[in-house]
């Protein structure tokens, strides 16, 4: 039977991992945050990992935020979301024309 993507990724995650990673999930709050990165300035790739940085402001002070991302994840999601993005954008730009 062929290996999924999934499949090779978990092979490289060990037990100690994922146990940590479930830690850390259990420790977060329910609550969604959400922040609007106004600059984005920063784009980095190495190996496996996408980084993208911005700034966001919170209670009038200037925050910068680094986002990363798996490669191969972030590349199957854009995939799968580009045309949507654009026909959102192009929507948007007619309603303030």
């Amino acid at each position: 039977m062929k290996k999924t993507k999934e499949d090779i990724l978990w092979e490289y995650i060990s037990e100690k991992d994922i146990k940590e990673i479930e830690e850390r999930f259990e420790e977060l709050d329910n609550e969604t945050e959400y922040r609007h990165i106004w600059d984005m300035h920063t784009f980095q790739c190495v190996e496996n990992e996408v980084y993208m940085g911005g700034v966001y402001f919170i209670d009038g002070i200037k925050k910068d935020i680094t986002l990363v991302f798996q490669t191969s994840q972030f590349l199957e999601w854009l995939n799968g979301n580009t045309e949507y993005m654009k026909e959102q954008l192009i929507k948007y730009i007619n309603q303030i024309n």
